[in-house]
């Protein structure tokens, strides 16, 4: 090796580069020139270790073997054919980085290089430290090549995920007038959600202004600009009349001067809890006006709600006053442990059936009640609280132990008499 070639273990250390990249780099150098292939590979090698070249010299060998690596490095000028033309042949297969290194350096060979889109073009030479402007240059076409690479697999996912979103997906841009100030925006791109549920194609649609497409444009036009101004992300409920649709809207800026929209049809959403909180309104109504008093608890025990009987049942005027306090605070002394015992019992079961219970009102004034009631479950089936209907049976019962006192009384008093006749 001659003496200009030669590297001292401190000319290495000068020479080597930092990386940042721990990943090999698989090179496949081609040269007619077998000795400076041997030598560019020992110089690279040496320069940075985790670039691999394989030398090539056949030239029947390049095409077959081309997709294995992560760079090609060609000679200009070899036999039969330039680096150039080789390279043509090579992208026709394979969309691999090629660098062109040649020690015929013109302005006609770099023109003729960049123009068949050649990665780089580099002359020759036999200083050592241009060896290392070389794994320089080998190292920031790969980087380049594999970040360009990584940037549309990224953005193969990412059309993949959006095309097979349920919700709907429109990109816009701002469009701003001659003073700099905002008046639409433009639609970049949708998916096929935007068609099925807007009812446009995507070729009606892309291009066109948003105050064309919608003619409720105006409803979240402010709130559109607001988020392409400043960055920040807003989730709103709309409805458009030209449409009749409800529609809940995520909007983000994904880049300056540019909107996201994702949307959801709530049409139907709507109309459901329209007729849910219509049906909840009709049992309220019933509720209300039920003669039987009607106590909602969670599953300790704690009130969540009663209806207007109950109130007057236990000596309350307002539901508030209610709310929170353990519904077993209103059964006496004598009966809460049975009361207790019962409510967790009754829990896996699913209903309370008619417990005869002493309860008491906020003054304390006991009465007799039957208690029976059923238990409120969540989706995953699990015990949520119980529904309780309370009846005041302290007439009744008083009614009932007075016929058993004027029937008893009605016997003694045909006992009597038999006797007396018995004695005649």
């Amino acid at each position: 090796m001659s003496p200009e070639l030669q590297v001292t273990a401190g000319s290495y250390d000068s020479y080597i580069m930092d990386k940042t990249d721990n990943e090999e780099i698989k090179v496949l150098h081609i040269d007619d020139n077998k000795s400076l292939l041997a030598l560019s590979k020992l110089m690279i090698e040496t320069f940075d270790p985790k670039i691999k070249i394989t030398n090539i010299s056949n030239f029947d060998e390049i095409i077959s073997s081309c997709m294995k690596y992560d760079l090609i490095i060609t000679d200009y000028d070899m036999p039969g054919a330039n680096g150039v033309e080789l390279a043509k042949d090579i992208r026709d297969i394979c969309n691999v980085p090629i660098i062109i290194y040649t020690g015929k350096g013109c302005e006609e060979i770099a023109e003729e290089a960049f123009q068949a889109c050649i990665n780089d073009y580099i002359r020759k030479e036999l200083e050592p430290a241009h060896y290392r402007v070389l794994v320089q240059r080998i190292r920031s076409v790969v980087e380049k090549d594999r970040g360009q690479k990584n940037l549309r697999k990224s953005e193969r996912k990412y059309r993949l995920l959006i095309n097979n979103m349920n919700e709907g997906v429109a990109l816009y841009r701002v469009v701003y007038n001659e003073n700099g100030e905002p008046v639409d925006s433009k639609l970049l791109d949708v998916n096929p959600s935007f068609e099925r549920i807007i009812g446009m194609s995507r070729e009606e649609a892309i291009g066109k202004l948003r105050s064309k497409l919608y003619s409720d444009n105006a409803l979240v036009y402010e709130e559109y600009i607001n988020v392409a101004e400043t960055g920040e992300s807003i989730i709103l409920e709309k409805y458009f009349p030209s449409i009749n649709k409800h529609f809940w809207i995520s909007l983000f800026s994904p880049e300056k001067d540019h909107v996201a929209a994702v949307f959801k049809d709530a049409t139907k959403e709507k109309k459901l809890m329209r007729e849910l909180e219509s049906s909840l309104e009709r049992i309220r109504n019933v509720l209300r006006v039920s003669p039987h008093a009607i106590v909602v608890t969670d599953i300790e025990g704690y009130v969540s709600n009663c209806n207007d009987a109950a109130l007057n049942m236990f000596g309350f005027k307002d539901v508030e006053d209610v709310l929170g306090l353990n519904c077993f605070e209103f059964v006496s002394e004598k009966d809460r442990k049975k009361a207790l015992e019962n409510w967790v019992d009754r829990i896996n079961s699913g209903t309370l059936r008619f417990y005869e219970y002493e309860l008491k009102n906020k003054e304390g004034t006991k009465f007799e009640a039957i208690v029976s009631g059923s238990v409120m479950r969540d989706e995953a089936d699990e015990p949520t609280g119980f529904v309780l209907n309370v009846e005041d049976i302290s007439e009744r019962k008083e009614l009932r132990e007075y016929c058993i006192i004027l029937n008893n009384a009605i016997e003694e008093r045909f006992l009597e008499q038999s006797k007396d006749h018995t004695h005649n």
